[in-house]
């Protein structure tokens, strides 16, 4: 078993001037939880869960970084998938070390003929093939 005291931070571009969006990231997961309007879920007096396949297939065809930066978007990716990756690039929760019995995120190269769930556009390498995707609405 393992504990986290924090969240994660990763730097994949090192030493390259880019845009950036000033973020308070000791408050990532309230501000997520806002721009996903998950408050209108809690406190909702029914929950709908939905198919969305084409619409969550949509937003994968025509994501953009830039899209992110934006708050519009973000109340749209209220779903979950499956995806059967194929050497696509995804976060992964596995056992890392074989004397630990701990589940950790890793970002790896993953292929599998199994139906796996995705809950993020943060995948890369070859598209991606959609099984099914699953929304939740009030």
């Amino acid at each position: 078993m393992s504990a986290y005291y924090g969240g994660r931070a990763e730097c994949h571009i090192r030493k390259v001037p880019l845009p950036i969006v000033h973020t308070d990231f000791i408050s990532m997961y309230p501000t997520v939880f806002a721009l996903l309007g998950m408050w209108d879920l809690v406190t909702a007096q029914s929950i709908s869960v939905e198919r969305c396949t084409a619409e969550a297939q949509r937003q994968l065809d025509t994501a953009s970084t830039d899209a992110y930066f934006g708050q519009q978007v973000w109340r749209e990716l209220n779903w979950f998938g499956e995806i059967e990756p194929d050497g696509d690039i995804v976060p992964i929760r596995a056992q890392y070390d074989p004397s630990n019995d701990a589940l950790n995120i890793g970002v790896n190269q993953f292929a599998t003929s199994q139906p796996f769930c995705f809950d993020s556009l943060c995948g890369q390498g070859d598209q991606q093939t959609r099984i099914s995707a699953t929304g939740f609405g009030t």
